[in-house]
Parts: structure tokens; sequence; C-alpha cells
């Protein structure tokens, strides 16, 4: 039995869900685009050729295309490693009652219905949000910071700086991690990719290794709840996105009238 037969989701909901995150990484990729049209002029200094031409393009695709072989080993490499530290938190998590009862909390919302998707709507979508996350918060955000802070204080503390500023960024930006366990997580994920990618300069290897990440959590989830007799440990999630929209809808209805 799979997942998807033991824990169906709602139809609208998994339609909701698939627009939802579509259309947010869609925004996401505008603003990673106006964040390297605003990164490469302030570089170059030539904004016309920036704004006008393809300088900020082929910045972007330099990036992605550089030692591409090279990338993918180390990004999947990384990967690997980010996940046996997400493992190794889960473990410990799992050892005290209140560590226990934050991993079944995560399980509650749209963690719990993202692994339930489609294999090729969690595939594409999760391809999409590597590129579109570290286009924004490592080659634009990371750049901007480290740009900026270099006017001020030397390359080092500049660095490490904007390694910190863009690590508590990523994690703000994740609203949806705000226990102990996944907080730590989630900012020494985005510590270990900003080092990544200062390291080496290459957006595909970051960008490798957070799909990677994603894919392979979302589809050891997906095992996870054929596995466990009682996964969720409370009631299934099933339309998160439709109830939000639906209450949503009502407050205005409400403040209209």
């Amino acid at each position: 039995m799979s997942a998807r037969n033991r824990y169906p989701l709602d139809e609208n909901e998994e339609r909701s869900l698939v627009a939802n995150l579509a259309v947010s990484q869609g925004i996401l990729l505008l603003a990673g685009f106006a964040g390297a049209i605003v990164l490469t002029g302030l570089a170059s200094g030539d904004w016309e050729q920036t704004v006008f031409g393809s300088e900020w393009i082929r910045s972007v695709v330099v990036s992605m295309s550089a030692n591409p072989a090279q990338a993918a080993v180390a990004g999947a490499a990384l990967a690997l490693v980010l996940l046996a530290l997400a493992w190794t938190c889960e473990r410990w998590a799992l050892r005290s009652p209140s560590g226990r009862k934050a991993v079944i909390a995560t399980r509650q919302g749209i963690n719990g219905e993202m692994p339930r998707l489609p294999a090729s709507a969690i595939v594409v979508l999760m391809v999409l949000t590597g590129f579109t996350e570290e286009l924004l918060f490592r080659f634009v955000l990371l750049g901007l910071l480290l740009y900026g802070f270099s006017l001020f204080v030397p390359p080092l503390l500049a660095a490490i700086v904007a390694v910190f500023v863009s690590s508590f960024v990523f994690w703000i930006a994740h609203v949806r991690y705000r226990d102990f366990w996944s907080s730590a997580l989630t900012l020494a994920l985005a510590v270990l990719l900003n080092v990544a990618y200062l390291a080496t300069g290459s957006l595909l290897l970051v960008a490798i290794t957070h799909a990677g990440y994603d894919l392979v959590t979302l589809f050891a989830e997906r095992r996870k709840m054929v596995r466990e007799p009682d996964y969720f440990h409370s009631k299934i999630p099933n339309r998160i996105i439709l109830d939000a929209t639906e209450q949503t809808q009502n407050r205005k209805d409400s403040d209209g009238s």
C-alpha cells in the first residue's frame, strides 16, 4: 500500500497545494531575477548594460554551468551530509517526550500533506524550489550582503556576517519551523549552504543540494507513512490550504458586512 492510498489527500486540496507552491516559487523566482539585476549592476557599475542587456543572465548562467560534473557530485555529497544531520536531529528529538511531540507536530500541517502529492509533482516542485530559493537566498541575498559589508569591514568579517544574516533570513522565511530541533536544523542547513556557495561560487551545487535534500526527505516521509502504524498520531491533515482560504474569505465577508 502506498502513502497516497493509505492517507488519501483531498483532491481539491491537492490541486490547491500544488498551485500554491507553484505560485509562491514563481514569485520567489521573479524576486531572484530582480535581485540578480541589482547585484550585477552593483558589481559591474554598468547599469545600462545590466538592465537592458543580458549581463545579469550571463552571471546566473555562469554560476549554474561552471564545472557541472563536479558541482553535481559535490552537491549530492553535501545533500547526504545534510540528510545525515537531519536524521541525527530527529533521533535526538525522539529521545525526549518534548522532542517527540515536536516531531509529530511537524507532521500535522503542510509537511504532512506534501509527501502525499503525486511523485511527479514532488519532483518538479522540489527541483523548482531548489533553484529558486538558492538563487534568491544564496546568489542574490548572500551576494548583496557580502558586497555591502565588504565596503565597511575586512573581507573575512564581511563573509562571516553575511553568512549569519543570510542564514537568519532563510530561517525566518521558513515560518513553519519553530520548535527547537527544526529551528536548529534549518539554521544549520542555511549556514552549510551559505558556506558551500561562498567556497565554490556554484549556484548549481547548492541548488542540487537543496533539491536533493528536499526530495529524499519527502520520499522518506512517504515510506514512513506506510511503515509506521500511526504516522500522524492525531488527526490526518487533509485541508490545510482550503481551510485557510475559507477562513480568510469568511473574515473578509464578515468585515464587509
